[in-house]
């Protein structure tokens, strides 16, 4: 029975070193050379998303803090 558990466990180990090893290769075959960085720009940025992202980690945060003392 044990046996089987460790053969099962050994070849999890191989497939994952196995695909860990494809996306090192495949990472590394890719073009090297940067790009040039755009410009930032003031609302292209991302930066209107600040307040929204704050209520999603604030209200999170409440709510775990909730479950926390619930139990």
């Amino acid at each position: 029975m044990a046996a089987a558990g460790v053969s099962s466990f050994r070849s999890f180990a191989v497939a994952f070193v196995a695909a860990v090893l494809l996306m090192a290769a495949a990472a590394s075959a890719q073009e090297s050379e940067m790009a040039p960085a755009p410009a930032p720009a003031t609302m292209e940025s991302g930066a209107a998303f600040v307040p929204a992202s704050l209520a999603v980690i604030g209200s999170s945060v409440a709510l775990s803090l909730l479950a926390l003392l619930k139990y």
